[in-house]
């Protein structure tokens, strides 16, 4: 690639990172990419203090995603901040169980950093909307078939089983199984792997901001004509 101006380096650089879809051509933007990270799940004993940047439940001020074993298998459940300390509770299809009622350690969702340096975000994504999509950069988080799932109406999280299409969710520390029909307006949770998430306030994003305030127009180009503005730019023919 031939040296370009200043001015031409960082129309290319918005291009390569956030309008281009020629990966292989843009230097930057490939370096830019950094493969999904892994789930990290926080082991903590009921009543040791809480976790820093655990993963929240939409629309509840303190509820958090939690997972533990029962009799070996996955159940998805909700944690909270007791005073600082760990509180939680799982459905195990028959129960409601809390505290004392849960031998050994659970696990909760943590999430620290962003979706640059961490190569994915997560977003709650309606269950009929996950199924229809079907998408290879939105998966399902899981342990085996097992996944979180909230009823927003109810304000409740369980365990949805991937394969049965079933949950089991626990309300008023009573259980409900819930078949597919019942679950499609219930959230999953997804790690999204392909974009950022809306009004992101990471400093990749707040320069993605900033470069379509200086060159305004740009981000309308439709990813054809991006493409082939990018090439121009990357032959230096501008």
């Amino acid at each position: 690639m031939s040296k370009l101006p200043s001015d031409h380096f960082r129309l290319f650089s918005y291009f390569e990172r956030f309008v281009c879809g020629c990966r292989l051509r843009c230097p930057i933007r490939w370096a830019a990419m950094v493969p999904a990270d892994e789930d990290e799940w926080t082991v903590q004993a009921i009543g040791t203090p809480f976790p820093n940047n655990p993963v929240k439940v939409p629309g509840q001020q303190n509820m958090y995603v939690a997972l533990c074993y029962i009799h070996g298998q996955p159940l998805m459940g909700r944690a909270w901040n007791d005073g600082g300390v760990v509180q939680c509770a799982f459905a195990d299809g028959r129960e409601e169980l809390k505290g004392t009622d849960i031998s050994g350690a659970i696990q909760v969702l943590t999430y620290d950093g962003n979706h640059v340096t961490k190569g994915f975000f997560y977003e709650w994504m309606k269950y009929s909307d996950y199924i229809a999509k079907k998408s290879e950069f939105c998966t399902a988080l899981r342990c085996g078939s097992s996944a979180p799932i909230v009823w927003p109406d109810k304000g409740a999280l369980g365990t949805i089983n991937l394969e049965k299409r079933t949950a089991v969710i626990a309300r008023n520390q009573k259980c409900c199984t819930l078949t597919e029909a019942q679950l499609k307006d219930m959230l999953v949770l997804v790690r999204n792997t392909k974009e950022g998430p809306s009004h992101c306030e990471c400093p990749e994003c707040e320069r993605q901001g900033e470069s379509r305030k200086e060159w305004p127009g740009i981000g309308d180009l439709t990813p054809l004509h991006s493409r082939l503005l990018c090439q121009v730019i990357c032959d230096g023919e501008i």
